[in-house]
């Protein structure tokens, strides 16, 4: 009688240790499933948040690309062509001067307005201010990134600096030249009916012996040269800019 009270409670502690080890068992595993789906979800969430990290890199970096070909088309229908009003019209007056040959006052005075006329150089940089307000980082790659920084934080804000020093350095002169030597008539009605009706006079021969003249024509040729340099130079760079993003881009979307 004994023994078989020995053997049950024996068969009893098995069981229970059993039911203990079974329970371990299934401990376990319930937090291997938990582990598991915590894993795959932050595996989907990683997954979709790098699908929507990718989707707005593109999209930005096309909306950089887009600021390029803005600023482009302005290079090439707005600055270019005031630089080579300048040219012109500093032609024009040099070869007034070294042949001493007769202009007229309309030519005269349409070729002083384009030798003093000036540009203010602006480009776009919505998207760029766009992107560093919410982290120039999501531009995935480094050589892209420095690029796109140097570009709008360094090149054009300094042909941008530049260009409003030479138009600072010529107004001054350029009035000076205006107020002494041309004379607007205005139509008593001041309405724009005529070709040219806003005309006026110019005397042609006292501006040309001038010195305050000859230091602008001085001034213009030597601002001009540097604004075609300078604006040579950031075409190229713009140019690069855009090939680069078109190859972000198009590496991006494979």
């Amino acid at each position: 009688m004994d023994m078989f009270r020995v053997f049950r409670k024996i068969r009893l502690r098995l069981i229970d240790e059993r039911k203990l080890i079974n329970y371990f068992y299934y401990a376990i595993g319930e937090i291997i499933l938990v582990v598991a789906g915590i894993l795959i979800a932050l595996s989907v969430n990683s997954y979709y948040k790098a699908v929507q990290d990718k989707k707005y890199e593109i999209l930005m970096l096309g909306e950089l690309e887009s600021s390029i070909d803005k600023t482009l088309e302005a290079l090439n229908k707005g600055y270019y062509p005031r630089v080579k009003l300048n040219e012109d019209a500093y032609g024009f007056f040099y070869q007034v001067i070294s042949t001493q040959r007769q202009a007229s006052e309309e030519e005269a005075l349409t070729h002083l307005f384009n030798l003093t006329v000036h540009f203010l150089f602006h480009y776009d940089n919505g998207a760029y201010e766009a992107l560093k307000s919410n982290g120039l980082d999501k531009i995935e790659n480094p050589v892209v990134r420095r690029e796109i920084i140097s570009l709008f934080v360094g090149a054009l804000p300094r042909i941008a600096f530049f260009t409003h020093e030479h138009n600072a350095e010529l107004k001054n002169l350029s009035s000076e030249i205006y107020h002494k030597h041309v004379k607007y008539n205005v139509p008593d009605n001041g309405e724009p009916n005529q070709d040219n009706w806003l005309t006026g006079s110019i005397n042609l021969t006292e501006m040309l012996a001038d010195r305050q003249f000859m230091l602008l024509m001085r001034k213009v040729k030597e601002v001009t040269y540097d604004k075609r340099h300078r604006l040579d130079s950031i075409k190229v760079t713009l140019e690069r800019n855009k090939a680069l993003l078109e190859a972000e881009i198009a590496r991006l979307k494979q």
